[in-house]
């Protein structure tokens, strides 16, 4: 009978939605229920323990993703946290049999995980692998004699740029590396990083403020899943050892997501071992005709991605496989028709579409939350009218969340314009920044995906709409310098690492005044880290000799700022067609989850059906969500969520063995075990 009950309770969560997009059902009830406790102090060990981790992370992050281009805050659960967290752990037992009093208790292991997951991007895709090669690059390859000669510095205030003449010491060391016994010119970078600090300080805050403004809409009134947080809460969960680390199921499924990338690593020493490729593509399946567009198709194994989708709910990790081979289908039958060009611009400018309109209706649906912070922000408010509006552990005051977005905002546009950029494109391209952000959030938050970033460049959405013959050749070389961080990373953003640990602070009862604080804090420390780190890598040893991608990075950017420049590319009739009809169909998916409670597509599933997460991913979460129907059709409510820590398992033994196969590599160089 209880098994029954739970059963219907299951079936009634699936069926219930509110929010703009049908939020996600609460399948796993352990963190979707608010929290409404008075918020404990943050701990001064805490804090010093998470500064310190977080200088740590960013200088090993800053070496394994120049040298081996090893991203060690890979992912909105970045694998480098997670086991510093297991670690962290292993001491705090150790710890207890001394004292007591010595342990950290759940509030300070969370705020540390929360402080580093805050940076965890900073030091890899999110910013600092963007912004030294490329800055340095456009000046490099202005050179004499080169492709784009003379084409980008000259639109460049000198004052954002270490030196201005390709054939500097400056520029020249910094590619070529230092020759020996030559000092690294720290003076030239002095005033260009200050200035383009301002501006990350200021991005990354208005970011925070951003999500913190809307986060209680999510939290309590949408209710949405948070699926990754409940990896650190289970992690911590009870006064001892967690009961996660004393369930056999938990290690053996740790045991198996380990010991696949322990057999992949130990290959690279000893070639007699298995290779045991996880990442493979199918092969020709039709040698011609519209269903080619399956070959060569990914068919990529990570065991953390099957398990957080057996966390997810069932329409949304559906949703996201479904639609990434609607998208394969759309472009064959686009082939059978003829059409045989464009298929990106067709799917970016429909994922565009969608985007917008996903985010004008997110928007929409939390119009009176924030209307009443609004009005608060006003007004001399006693805490219990605060209280109603931002919960009893609010993450900032109405008026620091209003008035502080707002100025942040604007200071960011008066930045904009002291560097050159036209107020107009300036002001797209930060409307566009909190689009984008607040759609990636809501993937993260709603559906779990463990790397996932808008599929397009703000600043290039901008160059196909406009034309960069209309927008000028100075916007367009500034506009893309300034998307160099979280205008548009290329994995990861800023937001939803932030959101999550808003939740987390929710329910671990932590004062998310002072959360937010430190987790700022945190993101200043970790930029100005890089500022020295990165240098100091990339002279030392050169842009030639560092890995794959960094070495091609400021290459490959200068040739896509050219091209944008001299060969402008025009919205046509079907790019329009295509922006419509991505916004068309997201509404009718929207319209239909609130119309029909058992509709089984989500709009996230549509909007994140383009890229390259979805395309590595997709399988991962096919076969996450057929484990998990089949586990809840045929053995119930009960054996699914009795089952769970083997999906943890299958999380952190990954997350382990990844970040100890980096950690080796950078004393004993062997290629990456996985691709993201």
């Amino acid at each position: 009978m209880e098994q029954m009950q739970n059963e219907d309770r299951l079936r009634n969560n699936d069926k219930s939605g509110s929010g703009s997009s049908g939020h996600t059902s609460s399948e796993t009830v352990l963190v979707a229920a608010p929290v409404t406790l008075h918020g404990e102090a943050l701990t001064l060990r805490a804090i010093v323990i998470g500064i310190l981790a977080c200088i740590g992370f960013s200088v090993v992050g800053g070496i394994g993703a120049l040298l081996r281009y090893e991203i060690i805050g890979t992912g909105y659960l970045p694998r480098g946290v997670v086991f510093i967290m297991l670690v962290l752990l292993f001491i705090n037992s150790l710890l207890r049999r001394i004292s007591k009093s010595l342990q950290l208790n759940r509030s300070e292991l969370l705020t540390i995980f929360c402080m580093l997951s805050s940076i965890a991007g900073i030091a890899g895709q999110e910013y600092a692998n963007h912004f030294y090669l490329n800055l340095a690059g456009l000046v490099y390859y202005s050179a004499p004699g080169t492709k784009w000669e003379g084409a980008f510095v000259k639109h460049i205030p000198e004052w954002l740029l270490p030196s201005t003449d390709p054939r500097s010491t400056v520029i020249r060391y910094f590619f070529e590396g230092l020759p020996t016994g030559t000092s690294i010119p720290w003076m030239a970078w002095l005033l260009p990083l200050s200035i383009w600090t301002i501006y990350f300080f200021l991005v990354y805050t208005l970011i925070a403020l951003f999500g913190a403004l809307i986060a209680r809409q999510w939290e309590e009134r949408e209710r949405l899943l948070y699926p990754l947080t409940q990896v650190p809460i289970e992690m911590v969960s009870g006064n001892g050892v967690s009961h996660l680390f004393l369930n056999p199921l938990m290690w053996l499924c740790f045991a198996l997501s380990a010991s696949l990338y322990l057999i992949r690593g130990l290959h690279a020493y000893f070639p007699a071992l298995p290779e045991l490729n996880l990442q493979r593509q199918t092969e020709v399946l039709f040698p011609s005709g519209p269903l080619s567009v399956f070959n060569y198709m990914p068919v990529h194994i990570y065991p953390e991605m099957i398990g957080i989708s057996y966390l997810l709910s069932r329409e949304v990790a559906f949703s996201f496989w479904f639609f990434f081979l609607f998208r394969k289908l759309q472009q064959a039958i686009r082939i059978w028709l003829g059409i045989n060009i464009e298929h990106e611009r067709f799917f970016t400018m429909q994922t565009i579409g969608g985007y917008i309109l996903l985010a004008a209706s997110l928007l929409y649906t939390s119009r009176h939350h924030l209307a009443s912070v609004f009005k608060l922000s006003l007004s001399q408010a006693k805490r219990e009218n605060e209280t109603s509006a931002l919960g009893s552990n609010p993450i900032a005051s109405p008026r620091l969340l209003v008035f502080g977005t707002v100025a942040c905002f604007a200071c960011v546009w008066i930045w904009y314009r002291i560097v050159g950029i036209d107020w107009f494109y300036g002001l797209l391209t930060l409307l566009g920044l909190l689009v984008v952000s607040i759609i990636v959030a809501r993937v993260v938050c709603e559906a779990g995906v463990f790397v996932y970033s808008s599929p397009f460049r703000v600043n290039q959405a901008l160059f196909d709409i406009f034309g960069t013959d209309r927008i000028g050749a100075k916007n367009t070389v500034m506009l893309t310098a300034v998307s160099w961080v979280q205008i548009r990373s290329t994995a990861t953003m800023a937001m939803p690492y932030l959101m999550q640990c808003y939740k987390l602070g929710s329910i671990a009862n932590i004062n998310r005044k002072q959360l937010l604080a430190v987790m700022l804090l945190s993101i200043y420390v970790a930029i100005l880290v890089c500022h020295i780190t990165y240098p100091y890598i990339i002279y030392t040893h050169g842009v030639g000799k560092l890995g794959w991608w960094p070495s091609l990075s400021a290459f490959n950017t200068a040739n896509l700022l050219g091209n944008n420049l001299f060969s402008p590319k025009h919205m046509t009739l079907g790019d329009f067609a295509a922006l419509l009809l991505g916004a068309t169909f997201t509404w009718l998916l929207v319209k239909l989850r609130l119309t029909f409670l058992t509709f089984p597509f989500h709009p996230l599933g549509f909007v994140a059906w383009l890229g390259w997460p979805i395309d590595r991913y997709w399988l991962s979460i096919m076969i996450g969500w057929m484990i998990k129907v089949a586990i809840l059709r045929f053995a119930g409510y009960r054996t699914w969520y009795e089952l769970r820590p083997a999906a943890y398992g299958l999380i952190l033994g990954i997350c382990f063995i990844i970040t100890v196969w980096m950690l080796v590599h950078l004393f004993y160089p062997a290629p990456p075990v996985i691709i993201e």
